[in-house]
């Protein structure tokens, strides 16, 4: 619907443009015409004066063509100024019913990539809960020996193998020291401390085993300096969901396999209905306006500018004309719905130029 609304509008601009075209070719026209009645009319005066009294009647006859000429070029000239008027309303709106629809549409656009990566989260913050309460995890928390954590980190490992949108799995005791990960032959981490992140400390302060904590985008030593979004719970004595805290397990999720897939797929969607010419931009931010992904690339803590910052909390769900960096633009923001027990405060923006 809202495609055949816009195409409308487009067409409507187009018709606008075809009206003025065609009445300037038409007037030009008459003008002509007039123009050559206003050279008859003179000749016709002219002829009438040799003929002396015989051409008077000529005379009154090309007066009054000369007159219909004037009034003729008066009428051209008030339509002219009428329509040009007319023409130029109809194209303001022309142009505003454009940007509306279009506005509504990547704000529809941003929903639905916000809704899907909070769909997809979702999902992971189930799994960290899930995997928690593994027999093998559970035990190499209450005792720590060679084997129980070398059959913690196999087990890990064969999660990963199944799950790739990780980068890893790492399991800690109480004071934050990695006793085994699922992929040691990719991440050194065992035998690091993690106290001082924001998803170890979460993960302890959880009230049971239906609780879960997140530390946002972020790059980890764990993986080598990759960004990575991370979800955490306690590990609970006998995987209770009531038990006493043991330790920790953190997964390492590959934040931009998701967030820039999500970003690509809705520019091509775009692109494929407005032509490959269209320059749409598209990112995903927190609250506070730090950028977590964005369609043509981006580096790690850039932020918003500050006056595209100050548009999205003004219209955290909503779209708009925003003059951004002396240009002009068309900017659509969602901010995250959230998904059953999942929520976050991240928005997606998409912006056009003019």
């Amino acid at each position: 619907m809202a495609q055949q609304t816009e195409v409308s509008a487009d067409r409507l601009a187009e018709l606008a443009r075809q009206v003025e075209e065609n009445l300037s070719e038409s007037t030009e026209t008459i003008r002509d015409i007039n123009e050559d009645i206003h050279v008859l009319s003179i000749n016709a005066k002219i002829e009438a004066a040799r003929a002396g009294t015989h051409g008077k009647g000529f005379t009154v006859v090309a007066d009054r063509i000369q007159k219909l000429v004037f009034r003729t070029n008066t009428v051209i000239q008030n339509m002219e100024t009428q329509v040009s008027s007319l023409m130029q309303e109809l194209s303001v709106m022309s142009d505003q019913l454009t940007y509306e629809v279009r506005g509504q549409r990547y704000q529809q656009i941003a929903h639905n990539v916000v809704d899907i990566i909070d769909r997809n989260l979702y999902e992971r913050s189930c799994d960290v809960r899930w995997w928690a309460t593994d027999d093998s995890v559970v035990r190499a928390l209450a005792d720590p020996t060679a084997e129980t954590t070398s059959t913690a980190s196999s087990r890990l490992g064969v999660i990963l193998d199944s799950y790739t949108v990780y980068f890893d799995l790492v399991l800690t005791d109480r004071d934050g020291t990695v006793i085994a990960n699922g992929r040691p032959s990719l991440f050194s981490s065992t035998g690091s401390n993690v106290s001082a992140l924001a998803w170890f400390r979460g993960a302890l302060a959880t009230a049971n085993g239906d609780d879960f904590a997140e530390q946002t985008v972020h790059v980890s030593d764990l993986v080598r300096g990759e960004e990575i979004l991370a979800y955490s719970t306690a590990v609970r004595e006998s995987g209770l969901a009531n038990g006493s805290a043991i330790g920790a397990l953190g997964i390492l999720f590959r934040w931009h396999d998701l967030a820039d897939t999500a970003l690509n797929q809705a520019i091509e969607g775009i692109l494929m209905t407005e032509g490959s010419d269209a320059t749409v931009q598209m990112c995903i931010s927190n609250g506070d306006g730090v950028i977590l992904a964005r369609s043509e690339g981006s580096q790690f803590g850039e932020e918003l500018s500050p006056a595209l910052r100050s548009f999205m909390r003004e219209n955290p769900n909503g779209h708009g004309l925003q003059e951004i960096g002396g240009r002009r633009y068309l900017v659509a923001c969602a901010r995250s719905p959230g998904y059953e027990t999942y929520t976050s405060d991240r928005h997606c923006i998409c912006m056009q130029g003019f």
